[in-house]
């Protein structure tokens, strides 16, 4: 009991310390090791108290959340005043974005005008005028405000309402995008860039310094949103870069568009794709990339558009492997290593066997010098079944080493990299899995694994945790949806753990196989899917396909010396080859924190970049 309570004021001391000294003190081995080992003994360690770890996953507090966010937009509008006066070197003026669209949500309106009483009606349609000359009023309220603004109405009745809010406003055009005045909005829309948002929405006072300034790239921008109420912001939605699988499962890009235009005949293309969809940003987007897996679409992370429209409870994320179809069902070798464990290994291979429902595979264990007597039993009666092979690999462990020797000796098309202490619990994970990583342009694909207590282990890894590379959402309750509901949906992501990892044999041999030299344990997956983006190809981690990582038992803490000294080692590996993605994960936010993996809002703001 002394020992915990001696640990606990230890704990606070180091949580007291500056950010830079913990780092350096973290890149202590000896100190490491020991600060480890005794969490772990005293049982303060998240890993082994799962008390620990839930309150260690949730988002901060209403009270500190809100006074980080409130420190967060401070930061922006800093940054954007800064750019609005002084135009040095990447904050000149780089466009001028002088329409901006405003549409109607047409589920709303119809909603209300099902309702059966006349005075329901009235109110909707009050509901709906308050709305637009709201938003309208924040555009013309803009420092650099657009000289046109167009109101783009879904029916007949909601053009009458437009126009009752827009007939005493100047610069202020009503359009209806039924058939007949399609043509019309394009044509007057496509001479330069649109900036769309839908009605009841409000721009950031400076939205259009940071349109006109930000370097884009690609046909479309997109920005980062929050909600308003009675003039108090919160609740901000700070998106990652572009990523179409989060797009496909979930439509986080629904508002705040920018149609970059780069000219007429193109705009208008862009502008007739919209229309297409019946104005909706998220199936646009969706569409488009599904016909076109190039589609470049850039991210400005400022929050540039509030919401004060009704809350209504996000749907469920899409199983996005709907949309793609497997021309053949390829041989996938599933390599597990192990040493000894029968305890672990035998449930992982049994649970494989018994319930994957994918009937296309082998499965290649790999002996690593293991002496146990009852494992080498086990690992001799096994190979009795015919999906079925044991490989004997005789020399020191050495992860990356142990799969590239397994994967010479297997011939799947698919190369899974699975740990021993796995466990299926979704029947489906190895056919969903085959689905995506069988796509032109994905490489990787990961799982999402929760730990024996039913909290999540791993949904894909974030760069820049701890200086080199975390697991997003370690230790949130299984059930929970996470941070922009990405802890339950498919998407991308720049790496995803090896602990159940599948990718084609092309790809892994042309980004080179796993890092035998450097990464002998630690961030070898990591660099590895780092090599496969530089391939060109998109990493994914598919959310309905879920087992258990018993993690804890096969791998154990960085808590020894030895252990230490290595991990450092490999950081420090990391930390030079991969800077960029360290530096700035496309598939995280500028914004938020690099200390804890639960989306929360960074306490030591950086510089963001126009």
């Amino acid at each position: 009991m002394l020992m915990r309570v001696c640990m606990q004021v230890v704990q606070l001391g180091v949580k007291c310390m500056p950010l830079r000294f913990r780092r350096y003190l973290r890149e202590q081995p000896r100190l490491a090791y020991l600060y480890t080992a005794w969490l772990c003994r005293t049982k303060l360690h998240p890993s082994v108290n799962t008390k620990i770890a839930v309150g260690n996953s949730r988002h901060q507090s209403v009270e500190k959340g809100n006074a980080l966010y409130a420190a967060c937009m401070a930061h922006h509008n800093s940054l954007l005043a800064e750019a609005l006066t002084n135009n040095s070197a990447g904050t000149e003026v780089k466009r001028k974005v002088d329409t901006c669209l405003v549409t109607f949500d047409q589920t709303r309106f119809v909603h209300h005008e099902g309702e059966q009483s006349a005075s329901d009606i009235v109110r909707a349609q009050n509901y709906e005028l308050n709305l637009l000359s709201d938003t309208i009023k924040s555009i013309h309220d803009c420092v650099e405000s657009p000289a046109n603004i167009l109101v783009i109405c879904s029916n007949k009745s909601l053009v009458k309402i437009a126009n009752q809010v827009c007939k005493t406003l100047k610069h202020v055009s009503v359009l209806a995008s039924y058939n007949a005045q399609k043509s019309a909005a394009v044509r007057q829309l496509g001479r330069s860039p649109v900036f769309t948002i839908q009605h009841g929405n409000l721009l950031h006072q400076h939205c259009f310094v940071a349109l006109n300034r930000a370097s884009i790239s690609g046909d479309y921008a997109y920005v980062d949103t929050d909600k308003i109420e009675q003039g108090e912001r919160f609740d901000p939605a700070f998106f990652p870069d572009w990523n179409p699988d989060l797009q496909l499962s979930t439509g986080y890009v629904k508002n705040g568009l920018l149609f970059c235009q780069s000219n007429e005949n193109n705009g208008q293309a862009q502008l007739n794709d919209l229309f297409a969809h019946d104005l909706s940003i998220q199936k646009m987007l969706s569409a488009l990339y599904l016909n076109n897996v190039d589609l470049q679409v850039s991210h400005i992370p400022f929050v540039l558009v509030h919401s004060q429209s009704l809350v209504k409870e996000p749907e469920a994320p899409l199983d996005t492997s709907v949309y793609f179809a497997l021309g053949h069902e390829p041989l996938v070798s599933l390599i597990i290593p192990t040493y000894n464990g029968l305890d672990i290994l035998r449930p992982c291979i049994s649970s494989i066997l018994e319930k994957t429902t994918y009937s296309n595979y082998e499965i290649c264990i790999v002996n690593n010098r293991s002496d146990d007597p009852s494992t080498l039993e086990y690992l001799e009666e096994i190979q009795k079944d015919e999906k079925v092979t044991v490989l004997d690999y005789p020399h020191p462990f050495n992860y990356s080493a142990i799969n590239n020797f397994a994967a010479a000796h297997t011939s799947g098309e698919v190369i899974a990299l699975v740990n021993n202490d796995i466990e299926v619990i979704n029947p489906e994970w190895l056919s969903l899995m085959t689905t995506h990583v069988m796509r032109p342009d994905v490489g990787c694909v990961g799982a999402k694994l929760l730990y024996s207590n039913e909290l999540v282990q791993h949904a894909g890894v974030v760069m820049g945790y701890g200086g080199g590379a975390g697991h997003a959402h370690k230790y949130l309750p299984e059930y929970r949806p996470g941070y922009l509901q990405r802890a339950i949906a498919t998407q991308n992501y720049s790496a995803v753990t090896a602990a159940c990892l599948l990718v084609t044999r092309e790809d892994f041999e042309n980004a080179g196989k796993l890092n035998e030299t450097d990464l002998t344990v630690a961030f070898n997956d990591v660099d590895f899917c780092l090599s496969v983006l530089e391939l060109g190809r998109r990493n994914v981690m598919v959310a309905e396909a879920v087992l258990y990582h018993h993690e804890s038992i096969s791998r154990g803490h960085e808590d020894t010396l030895e252990k230490q000294t290595r991990f450092q080692a490999e950081v420090r590996y990391m930390q030079t080859k991969w800077a960029k993605y360290i530096q700035h994960d496309p598939a995280y936010n500028p914004n938020l924190t690099l200390t804890y993996e639960n989306f929360s809002i960074r306490e030591n703001l950086e510089k963001i970049p126009l």
